[in-house]
């Protein structure tokens, strides 16, 4: 059966609030508690954790990355970007940023950003990438779908089905 593992959760909440506990600056305790906050569906815990790890090291993508997957609208449009600016071969900036247009209806720019980060995901198969792109066909499948475009849907589901590997994270 496919369900949540809620004990895993909840340790990974506690042992993430005992190291902040341990050393309130370690930006990474908190990135790591807004990550499992943010998979519990506590955004408003996991954004505010995000927020304090991006101002002890807001130059770190990573931060900023939890930081657009704990929050929404203009506020995930603002990380992504400057997680993209901090590392542009991280094409779940991408991503991230196409749910937004998606959500507001914006479809033509939410294909746009995608092509951005599928061209980063085409430079990356193959390779061993650090964070190999994976969904971005997907997505990109899913706007054709509500565009009627059936054929361009099952092309893009079609590529994404290539590129995927049940051996690699997200795969």
């Amino acid at each position: 059966a496919n369900e949540p593992a809620q004990h895993q959760l909840d340790r990974a909440i506690v042992h993430a609030r005992h190291a902040v506990a341990l050393d309130e600056r370690l930006a990474e305790a908190h990135a790591a508690l807004s990550l499992a906050l943010v998979s519990a569906w506590r955004t408003v815990d996991a954004v505010a954790a995000a927020q304090r790890a991006v101002a002890l090291e807001p130059s770190n993508w990573r931060h900023l990355f939890r930081l657009g997957h704990a929050c929404w609208g203009d506020a995930r449009l603002k990380a992504a970007s400057r997680t993209l600016s901090l590392y542009p071969e991280f094409a779940f900036g991408h991503f991230e940023t196409a749910m937004v247009h998606v959500a507001r209806g914006h479809l033509a720019r939410a294909e746009a950003v995608l092509h951005e980060g599928v061209s980063i995901q085409q430079r990356q198969a193959g390779q061993l990438a650090r964070f190999p792109a994976l969904g971005l066909h997907w997505l990109l499948g899913a706007i054709r779908l509500a565009q009627e475009d059936a054929a361009g849907a099952r092309e893009a589901f079609d590529r994404e089905l290539r590129l995927a590997d049940p051996h690699r994270l997200y795969g």
